[in-house]
């Protein structure tokens, strides 16, 4: 459990609002439950509210009922955005046919082993092509998910 930040909002007898900065896997519900054990008065939470998940924030989010069929695409994020936290290969044109059926990938020996062993695989135009594991026996990224298809223009 990793909380980066816990500030307190506002307490008016007996409502305690808290805003709380933490890492994933962390149960937000367990630390209400364990400050009111702590307190000796016990705790029930009454509203959670999740503002953050990683670079993406309530602030800018669309609420569904905003949504049309006419509007619907200029409101999409770039797939890539959610996995820029990964590491980043940019895939060179000669190679996209090899990504398209699935084959494993070179790892350049210029480059420094990913510190994780997925990676996200960019197209040349930018796109997310693909989501590979790094096999470091062979030095090679094996895909796993591919996004491109025959009819990608790439």
């Amino acid at each position: 459990v990793d909380v980066f930040r816990l500030e307190l909002v506002s307490y008016e007898t007996p409502r305690l609002v808290l805003e709380i900065e933490c890492g994933s896997g962390t149960y937000v519900r367990a630390l209400g439950r364990d400050l009111g054990h702590d307190l000796g008065c016990g705790a029930v939470m009454s509203r959670l509210e999740r503002r953050a998940v990683g670079d993406f924030h309530v602030d800018v989010a669309i609420s569904p009922q905003m949504l049309t069929a006419a509007n619907l695409r200029s409101h999409l994020l770039a797939p890539a955005m959610a996995v820029r936290h990964l590491p980043r290969y940019d895939c060179p044109l000669e190679r996209l046919p090899d990504l398209r059926q699935g084959r494993p990938l070179p790892y350049p020996s210029e480059f420094e082993p990913p510190p994780r062993p997925l990676v996200a695989i960019v197209a040349p135009d930018g796109a997310l092509a693909a989501l590979a594991e790094f096999d470091a026996g062979r030095e090679l990224l094996q895909p796993r998910q591919v996004y491109l298809h025959e009819s990608s223009r790439l």
